[in-house]
């Protein structure tokens, strides 16, 4: 069996024996098809499980995937992993995630990389969702956010609004352009890239740990703003921990915080501890009637 998490920048797999031996990992590349096109996220999705099973057809497959936020999102996409496998599992995710963690019990998971989401069950099983909608509608205190952020504070920078500091210079740089018009340029001509303005969130943490006010701040308010809403879903759910993962919370000033505006409300952060295609795997165990322990 196999559990696949197919993320905002990366799609890994796992496959397993229903004793829980490893029997091989594969990776590729972006697996949520609102940001690379549904050809793209299930190419990436097929090739890290032929990498995982070396060509074999799983019989049990579990997939938690970015970007299933609606019934449509759905409807779009199983049919296109239905066949992939014998039975195949497909999961948000956040829930698969979290399911990893809990295994069904009460809890909440933050996820901060290129976009963010928390999600949280309840002790009757029941869902709950919130800033998962897109780097257009949502995505509170994500990577996308603070490179937005990040460029809209360039921009005040170089049409002297602002007084230049070393957060311009470093964005003007990681992009390969000298002035406003080359910023302009590449912003607007072309598709909008969520990924590439993800992952200006780098720069501004490097920025940021360079002790630059400007980054740090866009670091704090994000990162305070995701938190919120974390504490407010721990009281929703009333569990006094929040599991965390992604790639914002290897930022020191990020994570700090984030642990700090919970710590002060009496809730507390947990690192989140499995693996990221642990959850979809284990769904896809429990669908076979394996007893999986990971």
């Amino acid at each position: 069996m196999v559990g696949v998490d197919a993320g905002g920048t990366k799609t890994i797999a796992g496959a397993y024996t229903c004793e829980g031996k490893l029997l091989g990992e594969g990776r590729a590349g972006p697996g949520n098809y609102h940001n690379v096109g549904v050809e793209e996220a299930i190419s990436n999705v097929n090739k890290a499980i032929t990498l995982a099973t070396a060509g074999a057809r799983p019989n049990y497959l579990g997939i938690g995937m970015a970007g299933l936020d609606t019934k449509r999102d759905f409807d779009i996409v199983f049919p296109l992993v239905s066949g992939l496998a014998e039975h195949v599992i497909l999961e948000h995710d956040g829930f698969s995630s979290l399911y990893g963690e809990t295994k069904g019990r009460a809890g909440v998971l933050v996820v901060a990389g290129t976009g963010s989401v928390i999600v949280a069950l309840d002790s009757q099983g029941r869902r709950f969702r919130v800033s998962d909608w897109g780097w257009f509608l949502g995505d509170e205190g994500s990577a996308y956010e603070i490179g937005r952020k990040a460029l809209r504070l360039t921009v005040k920078m170089l049409d002297g609004r602002r007084e230049r500091g070393l957060l311009a210079d470093m964005i003007l740089k990681a992009l390969s352009v000298r002035d406003l018009e080359g910023l302009v340029s590449w912003a607007y001509v072309g598709p909008h890239r969520v990924d590439s303005v993800a992952s200006l969130s780098e720069v501004v943490s490097r920025a940021a740990e360079m002790g630059d006010e400007d980054a740090i701040e866009i670091i704090r308010s994000s990162s305070e703003d995701l938190a919120s809403s974390a504490v407010l879903m721990a009281r929703r759910v009333k569990v006094r921990e929040v599991y965390v993962k992604g790639g914002l919370f290897n930022s020191k000033i990020y994570e700090r915080t984030f642990s700090a505006y919970l710590e002060t409300r009496g809730v507390l952060l947990r690192r989140a501890s499995k693996v990221d295609y642990v959850g979809p795997l284990l769904m896809a165990a429990d669908a076979a009637g394996c007893s999986m322990s990971l």
